[in-house]
């Protein structure tokens, strides 16, 4: 089964837990996809280029700002700096070029926290507005970024994290 790169928050779980619960496969923290789905077995190679990506990249803040929505259906929150998310995807995508994020379906990814999956127009704006309201005194909150993590699901369909690679060497 295809492996991922992620950015982890599980800090972020008592904030979006009544969402986020039962809409994610299971043993998947909140987080932020830097690449997925990757390769099938993670071997050194791969992980000496995600280790290289993780060496260069300086641990960093990131705020989520806002509730917003993907017309297919995800509500989402939105990551800053932006700039700095879309350069760490791009490195991914630039150093495994035949396993791009989500498949290479979407040309310019956008950075964000899948809260929920809703049905895709008037469900999701729902949605969107709800979590929204819920939010709102919590938001702006910043989490730090210290580590990349590799996961993968094993035979259960369970999500593991296999290795945890700090940033910045």
């Amino acid at each position: 089964m295809p492996s991922a790169v992620d950015l982890h928050f599980p800090s972020l779980t008592p904030l979006i837990d009544e969402w986020w619960r039962g809409t994610h496969e299971q043993g998947v923290p909140p987080h932020i996809t830097l690449l997925h789905p990757w390769v099938d077995a993670v071997g050194e190679s791969e992980l000496n280029l995600v280790r290289g990506i993780a060496a260069e990249t300086p641990t960093f803040d990131v705020s989520f700002t806002a509730v917003e929505a993907f017309p297919a259906g995800a509500v989402y929150l939105r990551p800053e700096p932006d700039a700095l998310l879309r350069d760490l995807i791009a490195r991914f995508a630039s150093a495994f070029p035949k396993t791009p994020l989500y498949g290479g379906a979407i040309a310019d990814p956008v950075p964000h926290l899948t809260v929920v999956r809703a049905e895709p127009g008037a469900a999701t704006e729902a949605a969107r507005r709800r979590i929204a309201e819920g939010l709102a005194p919590h938001l702006p909150v910043t989490v730090p970024v210290s580590a990349l993590a590799v996961m993968q699901p094993d035979a259960g369909r369970v999500w593991r994290t296999l290795h945890e690679i700090a940033l910045g060497g």
